[in-house]
Formats: structure tokens, sequence, C-alpha cells
């Protein structure tokens, strides 16, 4: 029996994961609201990295842009990449490693200014 608001996504290389969704933001307002940097943009101290697949059907490229606005808005710093034939969930080990690499570039660089 299925189990509900679960979604099996991923296709291979990538083994399917278990994503559990909340339901709607209607039905969650404050899962919604937690899981949104759009409303702790304000009070962030270290850049944000925004990973975004051309086919995520959870964000949406308008909240994207919200929060693109909300950063430049707030002063904040940012960055955005976007991977084209992407979902939600990553599904090629391409975008997973350079997504990694830029992950791992924005860490460094976080660190490295706040040991200044």
């Amino acid at each position: 029996m299925p189990l509900p608001n679960v979604a099996h996504v991923g296709e291979p290389p990538v083994p399917d994961l278990l994503v559990v969704h909340p339901g709607s933001e209607e039905e969650a307002p404050d899962v919604w609201r937690g899981a949104s940097p759009r409303h702790w943009v304000h009070q962030m101290t270290a850049p944000l990295v925004n990973l975004h697949g051309t086919g995520d059907e959870s964000v949406s490229f308008e909240q994207l842009d919200q929060i693109v606005r909300d950063c430049v808005k707030h002063g904040r710093r940012f960055e955005t990449h976007y991977y084209p034939d992407e979902t939600h969930v990553f599904t090629h080990r391409r975008t997973w490693a350079d997504a990694f690499r830029k992950i791992e570039r924005a860490f460094r660089e976080s660190l490295r200014t706040a040991a200044r």
C-alpha cells in the first residue's frame, strides 16, 4: 500500500529516494514558511547558494526570482545555478558533481571570510 504524501523520485544511476510532502502551503503553512529562505533572508549572514533544476515542479522559477529580489533588497550575497533537465531531486551524476563543487567552494569562501 502506498504511503500518503510520499513520492518516489529518481532514476538510474541515482536510486529512488523517498520525499515526504507536507501538503499544500494552505494545509501546512508553518512547514512551507520554515522551508523557504524568503522568510529569513533578512537574517542571513552567509551567502545563499541556489541550485535549481529547470524541471523542478516543487519550486517554481517565480519563487527563485523572488528570493533573488529579496537578497538584493536586503543586500545579501547569493548565487543561483540552473541545471537543464533536472528536477527538484537531481538525477544525473554530473549535476551532483557540479553542485557539490559549487557547495564546497561556497563553504570554503564563507569560512575563510568568517575566519578573518
